[in-house]
Protein backbone atom coordinates (compact mmCIF):
# COMPACT_ATOMS: atom_id res chain seq x y z
CA UNK A 1 0.00 0.00 0.00
CA UNK A 2 2.84 2.01 0.89
CA UNK A 3 4.77 2.01 -2.40
CA UNK A 4 0.79 2.35 -4.07
CA UNK A 5 0.36 5.82 -2.24
CA UNK A 6 3.66 6.77 -3.23
CA UNK A 7 3.16 6.51 -6.73
CA UNK A 8 0.18 8.13 -6.91
CA UNK A 9 1.28 10.62 -5.10
CA UNK A 10 2.28 13.26 -7.45
CA UNK A 11 -1.49 12.93 -9.14
CA UNK A 12 -2.77 13.66 -5.77
CA UNK A 13 -1.04 16.83 -5.76
CA UNK A 14 -1.59 18.16 -9.17
CA UNK A 15 -5.10 17.44 -8.06
CA UNK A 16 -5.48 19.46 -5.10
CA UNK A 17 -3.02 22.44 -6.40
CA UNK A 18 -5.69 22.55 -9.34
CA UNK A 19 -8.47 22.86 -6.25
CA UNK A 20 -6.78 25.37 -4.38
CA UNK A 21 -6.22 27.29 -8.14
CA UNK A 22 -9.79 27.43 -8.38
CA UNK A 23 -10.29 29.73 -5.55
CA UNK A 24 -8.46 32.22 -7.11
CA UNK A 25 -9.62 35.15 -8.50
CA UNK A 26 -9.11 36.16 -12.52
CA UNK A 27 -9.46 39.93 -13.19
CA UNK A 28 -10.03 41.55 -16.65
CA UNK A 29 -7.79 43.90 -18.26
CA UNK A 30 -10.32 47.43 -16.40
CA UNK A 31 -9.55 45.78 -13.13
CA UNK A 32 -13.16 43.86 -13.07
CA UNK A 33 -13.67 40.08 -11.42
CA UNK A 34 -14.31 37.61 -13.74
CA UNK A 35 -16.75 35.00 -12.28
CA UNK A 36 -16.81 32.61 -15.55
CA UNK A 37 -12.69 32.21 -15.63
CA UNK A 38 -10.98 30.00 -13.76
CA UNK A 39 -7.03 30.44 -12.95
CA UNK A 40 -4.63 27.97 -15.52
CA UNK A 41 -1.94 27.03 -13.01
CA UNK A 42 -1.21 26.93 -9.13
CA UNK A 43 1.22 29.65 -9.68
CA UNK A 44 0.14 32.80 -7.76
CA UNK A 45 0.32 35.07 -10.84
CA UNK A 46 -1.63 33.38 -13.82
CA UNK A 47 -3.92 33.69 -16.98
CA UNK A 48 -7.61 32.07 -17.03
CA UNK A 49 -9.59 31.18 -19.09
CA UNK A 50 -13.16 30.09 -19.68
CA UNK A 51 -14.16 26.67 -17.18
CA UNK A 52 -15.11 24.89 -20.52
CA UNK A 53 -12.47 26.58 -22.87
CA UNK A 54 -8.91 24.96 -22.94
CA UNK A 55 -5.43 26.72 -21.30
CA UNK A 56 -2.68 27.10 -23.64
CA UNK A 57 0.78 27.80 -22.30
CA UNK A 58 1.18 31.32 -23.75
CA UNK A 59 -1.65 32.26 -21.47
CA UNK A 60 -4.37 32.65 -24.41
CA UNK A 61 -7.29 30.65 -24.52
CA UNK A 62 -8.71 28.03 -26.86
CA UNK A 63 -12.53 28.21 -27.36
CA UNK A 64 -14.16 24.64 -27.60
CA UNK A 65 -17.03 24.84 -25.80
CA UNK A 66 -19.11 27.55 -27.65
CA UNK A 67 -18.52 28.83 -30.80
CA UNK A 68 -16.44 30.37 -32.67
CA UNK A 69 -13.93 27.91 -31.79
CA UNK A 70 -10.89 30.22 -31.89
CA UNK A 71 -8.53 31.56 -29.53
CA UNK A 72 -9.24 34.45 -26.95
CA UNK A 73 -7.53 36.34 -24.29
CA UNK A 74 -9.13 35.97 -21.26
CA UNK A 75 -8.09 37.08 -17.66
CA UNK A 76 -5.20 37.15 -14.88
CA UNK A 77 -5.34 36.72 -11.52
CA UNK A 78 -2.79 39.96 -11.13
CA UNK A 79 -5.66 42.62 -10.67
CA UNK A 80 -2.90 45.03 -12.02
CA UNK A 81 -1.96 43.12 -15.15
CA UNK A 82 1.72 43.50 -14.33
CA UNK A 83 2.38 40.01 -14.50
CA UNK A 84 4.76 38.12 -17.10
CA UNK A 85 1.92 35.81 -16.73
CA UNK A 86 -0.88 37.22 -18.00
CA UNK A 87 -1.98 37.49 -21.76
CA UNK A 88 0.21 39.62 -23.48
CA UNK A 89 -2.01 40.84 -26.11
CA UNK A 90 -5.53 42.69 -26.53
CA UNK A 91 -4.80 44.64 -23.68
CA UNK A 92 -5.90 48.40 -24.85
CA UNK A 93 -8.89 50.25 -24.05
CA UNK A 94 -10.36 49.57 -27.73
CA UNK A 95 -9.77 45.69 -26.94
CA UNK A 96 -13.04 44.94 -24.49
CA UNK A 97 -10.83 45.81 -21.38
CA UNK A 98 -14.36 44.36 -19.26
CA UNK A 99 -14.70 41.17 -20.81
CA UNK A 100 -12.85 38.79 -23.41
CA UNK A 101 -10.76 39.47 -26.77
CA UNK A 102 -11.90 36.98 -29.65
CA UNK A 103 -8.02 37.16 -31.47
CA UNK A 104 -8.43 36.31 -35.49
CA UNK A 105 -5.59 35.23 -38.13
CA UNK A 106 -5.43 37.97 -41.14
CA UNK A 107 -2.60 36.09 -42.90
CA UNK A 108 -0.52 32.86 -42.55
CA UNK A 109 2.37 31.43 -43.13
CA UNK A 110 5.88 30.53 -41.60
CA UNK A 111 5.22 33.99 -39.15
CA UNK A 112 1.02 34.40 -39.28
CA UNK A 113 -0.30 37.89 -38.14
CA UNK A 114 -3.42 38.18 -35.03
CA UNK A 115 -6.01 40.62 -34.65
CA UNK A 116 -8.08 41.92 -31.54
CA UNK A 117 -11.67 41.36 -31.99
CA UNK A 118 -11.51 40.96 -35.48
CA UNK A 119 -10.45 42.42 -38.68
CA UNK A 120 -11.46 44.63 -42.09
CA UNK A 121 -10.59 44.21 -45.59
CA UNK A 122 -9.95 47.53 -47.66
CA UNK A 123 -8.81 47.14 -50.80
CA UNK A 124 -6.67 43.71 -51.51
CA UNK A 125 -5.46 44.53 -47.90
CA UNK A 126 -6.59 42.99 -44.71
CA UNK A 127 -5.91 45.17 -41.70
CA UNK A 128 -6.98 44.82 -37.64
CA UNK A 129 -10.14 46.79 -36.12
CA UNK A 130 -9.31 50.51 -34.82
CA UNK A 131 -6.54 50.59 -37.10
CA UNK A 132 -4.74 48.18 -34.62
CA UNK A 133 -1.54 46.85 -35.58
CA UNK A 134 -1.61 43.08 -36.38
CA UNK A 135 0.71 40.89 -34.41
CA UNK A 136 2.12 37.20 -33.97
CA UNK A 137 1.90 34.81 -31.14
CA UNK A 138 4.22 32.41 -29.57
CA UNK A 139 3.66 28.63 -29.91
CA UNK A 140 1.28 27.24 -26.90
CA UNK A 141 0.86 23.98 -25.49
CA UNK A 142 -2.50 22.39 -24.08
CA UNK A 143 -1.91 22.56 -20.49
CA UNK A 144 -3.55 19.44 -18.90
CA UNK A 145 -5.41 19.51 -15.09
CA UNK A 146 -7.15 22.98 -15.54
CA UNK A 147 -10.07 24.72 -17.13
CA UNK A 148 -12.02 22.37 -19.37
CA UNK A 149 -9.30 19.68 -19.03
CA UNK A 150 -9.38 19.74 -14.97
CA UNK A 151 -10.28 16.04 -14.47
CA UNK A 152 -7.32 15.13 -17.24
CA UNK A 153 -4.16 14.80 -15.75
CA UNK A 154 -0.65 13.83 -17.33
CA UNK A 155 -0.14 9.78 -16.19
CA UNK A 156 3.60 8.61 -16.08
CA UNK A 157 4.86 5.40 -16.22
CA UNK A 158 6.48 4.58 -12.84
CA UNK A 159 9.75 3.38 -12.50
CA UNK A 160 10.23 0.03 -11.24
CA UNK A 161 12.75 -0.25 -8.92
CA UNK A 162 14.54 -3.62 -8.32
CA UNK A 163 14.65 -4.86 -4.82
CA UNK A 164 16.72 -7.68 -5.49
CA UNK A 165 19.53 -7.71 -2.70
CA UNK A 166 23.46 -7.32 -4.44
CA UNK A 167 25.48 -10.64 -4.98
CA UNK A 168 28.03 -11.17 -1.73
CA UNK A 169 30.37 -13.80 -0.45
CA UNK A 170 28.35 -14.97 2.31
CA UNK A 171 27.99 -19.15 3.90
CA UNK A 172 25.78 -21.28 2.01
CA UNK A 173 22.27 -22.56 3.49
CA UNK A 174 24.16 -25.81 4.76
CA UNK A 175 26.83 -24.47 6.24
CA UNK A 176 24.55 -21.38 8.04
CA UNK A 177 24.06 -22.79 11.57
CA UNK A 178 19.48 -22.97 11.35
CA UNK A 179 19.47 -22.96 7.42
CA UNK A 180 17.07 -25.47 6.36
CA UNK A 181 17.34 -25.89 2.58
CA UNK A 182 18.73 -23.94 -0.16
CA UNK A 183 18.29 -20.23 -0.70
CA UNK A 184 15.78 -18.95 -4.03
CA UNK A 185 18.90 -18.07 -5.43
CA UNK A 186 20.04 -21.91 -5.73
CA UNK A 187 16.31 -23.04 -6.29
CA UNK A 188 16.49 -20.61 -9.35
CA UNK A 189 19.79 -22.04 -10.62
CA UNK A 190 18.47 -26.11 -10.14
CA UNK A 191 15.84 -25.23 -12.02
CA UNK A 192 17.69 -23.43 -14.91
CA UNK A 193 20.21 -26.34 -14.58
CA UNK A 194 17.30 -28.71 -14.98
CA UNK A 195 16.06 -27.02 -17.75
CA UNK A 196 19.72 -26.92 -19.58
CA UNK A 197 19.99 -30.46 -18.71
CA UNK A 198 16.68 -31.65 -20.11
CA UNK A 199 16.76 -29.76 -23.56
CA UNK A 200 20.38 -31.16 -23.45
CA UNK A 201 19.64 -34.33 -22.91
CA UNK A 202 17.32 -35.14 -25.25
CA UNK A 203 17.86 -34.57 -28.28
CA UNK A 204 21.01 -36.90 -27.85
CA UNK A 205 18.92 -39.40 -26.76
CA UNK A 206 16.82 -38.94 -29.85
CA UNK A 207 20.02 -39.26 -32.08
CA UNK A 208 21.68 -42.27 -30.05
CA UNK A 209 18.39 -44.22 -31.03
CA UNK A 210 18.60 -43.15 -34.98
CA UNK A 211 22.65 -44.58 -34.10
CA UNK A 212 21.69 -48.16 -33.06
CA UNK A 213 18.47 -48.15 -35.44
CA UNK A 214 20.79 -47.82 -38.44
CA UNK A 215 23.87 -49.94 -37.14
CA UNK A 216 20.97 -52.77 -36.85
CA UNK A 217 20.12 -52.46 -40.35
CA UNK A 218 23.51 -52.49 -42.01
CA UNK A 219 24.63 -55.48 -40.17
CA UNK A 220 21.78 -57.14 -41.26
CA UNK A 221 22.88 -55.83 -45.20
CA UNK A 222 26.13 -56.81 -44.84
CA UNK A 223 25.20 -60.19 -43.32
CA UNK A 224 22.69 -60.57 -46.32
CA UNK A 225 25.35 -60.04 -48.73
CA UNK A 226 27.12 -62.71 -47.41
CA UNK A 227 24.98 -65.25 -48.03
CA UNK A 228 25.82 -67.56 -51.61
CA UNK A 229 23.81 -66.92 -54.77
CA UNK A 230 22.40 -70.35 -54.78
CA UNK A 231 20.97 -70.33 -51.15
CA UNK A 232 20.22 -67.23 -51.73
CA UNK A 233 17.90 -68.05 -54.66
CA UNK A 234 16.68 -71.53 -52.89
CA UNK A 235 15.97 -69.51 -50.03
CA UNK A 236 13.91 -66.59 -51.62
CA UNK A 237 11.59 -69.24 -54.03
CA UNK A 238 12.00 -72.71 -52.01
CA UNK A 239 11.20 -75.45 -54.36
CA UNK A 240 7.67 -77.84 -53.03
CA UNK A 241 8.85 -81.44 -52.89
CA UNK A 242 7.21 -83.99 -55.21
CA UNK A 243 3.57 -84.81 -54.48
CA UNK A 244 3.16 -89.01 -54.46
CA UNK A 245 1.13 -90.81 -57.09
CA UNK A 246 -1.98 -91.28 -55.67
CA UNK A 247 -2.12 -87.22 -54.95
CA UNK A 248 -1.43 -86.62 -59.09
CA UNK A 249 -4.20 -88.71 -60.38
CA UNK A 250 -1.54 -90.55 -62.74
CA UNK A 251 0.20 -94.07 -62.34
CA UNK A 252 3.35 -94.58 -63.26
CA UNK A 253 3.76 -95.85 -66.87
CA UNK A 254 5.22 -100.00 -67.27
CA UNK A 255 8.14 -100.85 -69.26
CA UNK A 256 8.08 -101.47 -72.82
CA UNK A 257 8.64 -105.24 -73.99
CA UNK A 258 9.97 -105.90 -77.56
CA UNK A 259 8.57 -108.62 -79.50
CA UNK A 260 9.93 -110.20 -82.98
CA UNK A 261 8.08 -109.50 -85.90
CA UNK A 262 5.50 -111.98 -86.60
CA UNK A 263 5.61 -112.77 -90.51
CA UNK A 264 2.43 -113.14 -92.31
CA UNK A 265 0.50 -116.20 -94.44
CA UNK A 266 0.39 -115.01 -97.55
CA UNK A 267 -2.76 -116.71 -97.50
CA UNK A 268 -4.87 -115.20 -95.49
CA UNK A 269 -3.51 -112.25 -97.30
CA UNK A 270 -5.33 -113.45 -100.55
CA UNK A 271 -8.59 -113.45 -99.04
Amino acid sequence: MARLSQRWLPLYLQSFLAAVAFTATCYFPDGGESNRDVPCSSDEFTACCRHNHVCLSNGLCMQVGDQPFVISRGSCTDRNWDSVRCPPVCQGPDDNPSGGAVIVPISSGREPRYCCLGSVVRGSETTCVNDAEPFTLDDGEVVIGYAALSGVVRATAPTETSSAPTATNSPSASSTPGGNGPSDGSSSSNSTNIAIGAGVGVPLGVIALVSIAWALYERRQRRRCNIPPEQLRFAEHPVPPPLPPAMTGYSSQPELVQHPPVELNSREIKR
